[in-house]
């Protein structure tokens, strides 16, 4: 029986040491690929990957039986049952991923991530070093290279993505992260792809942060709060202001932002308080649709839309 116990052991640690292995140099390896692409990473990557690995396996075989039962017209109900029931602890699994779990890569860190893969590389062709030191030694390589780019701390610049005309600014200082949207997200045109795959990478490539402090919506439509919604899958947002009637200012680490609102268009003025410069930036007013919805500017976001019959104040 203990020797029974000992070969299952052995077994299971030789299984997870190997994925371990493999797991974190793939991992290292695709660090580059993914910053340059703006794509964030899961703490649980790794894991996750061992873990999918059996469930996959069990699950290629018995839907392989399946296919081939039924095929054959053999009675499958027992397979067509482990089918279902391996497929929904899957997805009620993979339910369980949270962002708050994601790591996005700024520009400033590129350099890490490379040195970080060539020495990857090197450890691999080390030929004097047994394969459980170098298990260790990749994933102590791994999560050397998350806490150096993690705790590199950010630059304080202002940048912009634009559509046509419109500008959606993207500040960051002190590790804190700002947006001001002056129309875009209001946009009929701007798609979930859009947002996918050049606003979302945008902000993680720029700033390396997972969470906005503040979004700023100059021309707030009915289109925005479904947008916003879509933003909120992927980034945490602490706080979300809209409807500027009067002159409003916000400090932002280093910076601080003033809104001025006149007749037909906005100026942000952007004053960096250390070097007592400023940036100054005009946007136009939008027409408002006659729909009205709400955006809360605390943590618990209410994007549904009220009564339509009711006309925007």
């Amino acid at each position: 029986m203990r020797s029974f116990l000992k070969r299952k052991i052995s077994f299971f640690y030789s299984f997870f040491s190997k994925a371990l292995l493999l797991n974190s140099f793939l991992s290292i390896i695709s660090l580059p690929f993914l910053a340059h692409w703006g794509l964030p990473v899961s703490l649980m990557t790794i894991f996750g990957n061992i873990l999918f690995s059996p469930i996959l396996t069990i699950f290629l075989i018995v839907s392989s039986l399946l296919f081939f039962l039924e095929l054959l017209c053999i009675p499958n109900g027992i397979l067509v049952l482990l089918t279902d029931l391996i497929s929904s602890f899957w997805i009620k699994l993979a339910a369980l991923g949270s962002k708050k779990w994601l790591l996005a890569f700024s520009e400033e860190t590129f350099v890490i991530l490379y040195l970080g893969t060539f020495a990857s590389l090197a450890i691999i062709i080390m030929k004097k070093i047994s394969k459980q030191i170098l298990t260790w030694l990749m994933f102590a390589l791994l999560f050397f290279i998350i806490t150096c780019s993690q705790i590199i701390p950010s630059k304080q610049a202002i940048h912009k993505i634009t559509i046509g005309k419109l500008v959606i600014f993207v500040i960051q200082s002190k590790g804190s992260v700002a947006i001001i949207d002056t129309g875009i997200l209001g946009k009929r045109t701007t798609t979930i792809d859009w947002i996918d795959y050049n606003l979302t990478p945008f902000i993680f490539k720029k700033t390396g942060a997972t969470k906005i402090n503040d979004l700023f919506i100059l021309n707030p439509q009915e289109r925005s709060t479904e947008n916003l919604g879509i933003i909120l899958k992927k980034i945490s947002i602490e706080n979300v202001h809209e409807n500027f009637n009067n002159i409003s200012s916000y400090n932002l680490g280093n910076f601080q932002i003033i809104i001025e609102p006149n007749k037909m268009i906005f100026t942000i003025k952007i004053i960096d308080k250390n070097k007592g410069k400023q940036k100054i930036y005009i946007a136009k007013k939008l027409e408002k649709n006659n729909k009205k919805y709400k955006i809360t500017k605390s943590k618990n976001l209410d994007l549904t839309n009220k009564d339509s019959s009711e006309k925007q104040n």
